[in-house]
Order: C-alpha cells, then sequence, then structure tokens
C-alpha cells in the first residue's frame, strides 16, 4: 500500500473517531443570539408599592360599595378651592377646604383635650362662689382618682380634664364635709375660669350633657373652631381626586347630611344647575 493511501485512512480513521465539535459552535452562536437579543430589551425601573395598592384598593372598594349614593368628580377648576361635582339631581361646586374645616372642628369638639397648667393660688370652690349648692353637688358625684404618690384625689371626668381643669378632691372627716379646688386649668384661653366651669355643669344639670362635646364652653368653642380653620389652611394648595374621594366618603359618614357648612357660616356646596330627569 502506498503510502498516501495510508495517511488517507489514518485521516479517515480521526474524523470518524475525534469528538465533534458542533456542540460548542452551537452553543457559542446561540450565547450571541442571547447577547443581541438582551441588547434590544429596555428595562424601565416602576414604582411599586403594595401598601399603597391596598390602601387604593380599599378607598375604591368603599366607593363601589356606596356606588347608588355616590358624588361623581368631573374636575377641579383653575382656583383650589372648586370642583365640579355632580349628583343624580344636580351639578354643583364643592369646596373642599370647608368640608375638612369642618370635619376637624367636630374631631377637635369630640375628641381634643386643653392642657390643665399649674396655679400659683389654687380657686378654693364654694356655694357663695357658684352661687348655688348643686353645683358642688355634681362635682362631688363625679369620679375621682388618686393621680399622685402623695395621695392626692383628683375629679377625672373627662368633661372636666378635656376642657383645661384639674380640680382636688380633699377629704373632710365625713363626705359632707369634703372640699374642692381647682388646682389646674387651662391658659390658652383669656379670661377662663370658674364662669366657665360653671358653664360645663350648667349643660350637665340642664342638658343632661354625658358627652365631651355636649358640655364645651363657648370660649373653648371658638378656640377650636380658630385650631380647625388653622390646620384646614395647612392642607396643600391643589388636591388630588383620591384626596378629594376620601374627604367626600368622611363628609358622608360623619355629617350624614346633617351639617353642611363650615365653621364660619359658609355652605360645602354652590349650586350650578339641574340635571334633567332620566326618560
Amino acid at each position: 500500500m502506498k503510502p498516501t493511501s495510508v495517511w488517507n485512512l489514518a485521516q479517515k480513521h480521526k474524523l470518524k473517531t475525534s469528538p465533534s465539535n458542533q456542540p460548542k459552535l452551537d452553543e457559542l452562536f446561540q450565547a450571541q443570539i442571547e447577547k443581541k437579543k438582551n441588547q434590544n430589551i429596555k428595562i424601565v425601573q416602576i414604582p411599586f408599592s403594595m401598601e399603597n395598592l391596598k390602601k387604593n384598593f380599599d378607598t375604591q372598594k368603599k366607593f363601589d360599595l356606596e356606588e347608588k349614593d355616590e358624588f361623581c368628580l368631573i374636575h377641579n377648576l383653575k382656583f383650589p378651592d372648586a370642583w365640579l361635582i355632580t349628583s343624580k339631581t344636580e351639578i354643583m361646586l364643592l369646596n373642599p377646604y370647608r368640608v375638612e374645616e369642618a370635619l376637624l372642628f367636630k374631631r377637635l369638639l369630640e375628641n381634643h383635650k386643653l392642657p390643665a397648667e399649674p396655679l400659683e393660688k389654687p380657686i378654693i370652690l364654694t356655694e357663695s362662689l357658684f352661687n348655688g349648692s348643686h353645683y358642688l353637688e355634681i362635682l362631688h358625684k363625679m369620679t375621682a382618682d388618686d393621680q399622685s404618690y402623695s395621695g392626692s384625689i383628683y375629679l377625672s371626668n373627662p368633661r372636666l380634664t378635656a376642657d383645661g381643669f384639674k380640680i382636688k378632691l380633699i377629704p373632710g372627716v365625713s363626705i359632707s364635709e369634703n372640699s374642692l379646688e381647682i388646682e389646674g386649668m387651662a391658659n390658652c384661653l383669656p379670661f377662663y375660669g370658674v364662669m366657665d366651669l360653671k358653664e360645663i355643669l350648667n349643660a350637665i344639670l340642664n342638658k343632661t350633657a354625658k358627652e365631651v362635646y355636649e358640655c364645651r364652653p363657648r370660649k373653648v368653642i371658638s378656640y377650636l373652631e380658630g385650631e380647625a380653620v388653622r390646620l384646614s389652611r395647612q392642607l396643600p394648595m391643589y388636591l388630588s381626586k383620591e384626596d378629594m374621594q376620601d374627604i367626600i366618603y368622611r363628609m358622608k359618614h360623619q355629617f350624614r347630611n346633617e351639617i353642611t357648612r363650615c365653621v364660619h357660616g359658609h355652605p360645602f356646596f354652590h349650586h350650578l344647575t339641574h340635571l334633567p330627569e332620566a326618560t
């Protein structure tokens, strides 16, 4: 056999027995294809908050459940204190700041507690100071708690403490000989004192006021109105649609059409036109 023939046979045998490089080539080509694909994909970062999603879902769910009573927000106007809104029968302007002002005032009236500052000289409460014994009788019937390590006893009724009165009970030999004195009082109101306490007790005596908001003195009411106005003015100048929906929801559930004006007496809604009845 010729040497060339032997060499050719050896080469053929080598080709048959040597491992194929095709898988590696396929892998390289596939990697190049994937690389090109990845280069063509544009990645955009989208902010996402599961907490906000749940909150928005719950808010929308509340509105969906009350669809039959729902106001329909159309759009805010160029000035911030007016939103165009419709009901089933009319088109109106809604002033959200007046609504929020009234909501804040209601919350303050029900829950706000005026801090009682210590008096330099306690005021001893007597029949002559009140012009009658029945006021002292009401105070003596109120709940008293031991509020200090010294054993001092103070009236803890929220109708007194929420209006800034810290009244100390001084036990006598008998219950009839117990005495009372104002040890602390709110100083955020001008000329606040015994006459305002008497106003609270009159509401309890004559109007059977059981809740804090039912026996607020007039000075406290005026003060809380001012606080509601001040807080409402801290709201953003332009409110989002979600903010408006929240205000309307709270207005409907807290006022139930009983309150329709702000603390200055201005209406929430301004009527524009009636909608024609569906035929």
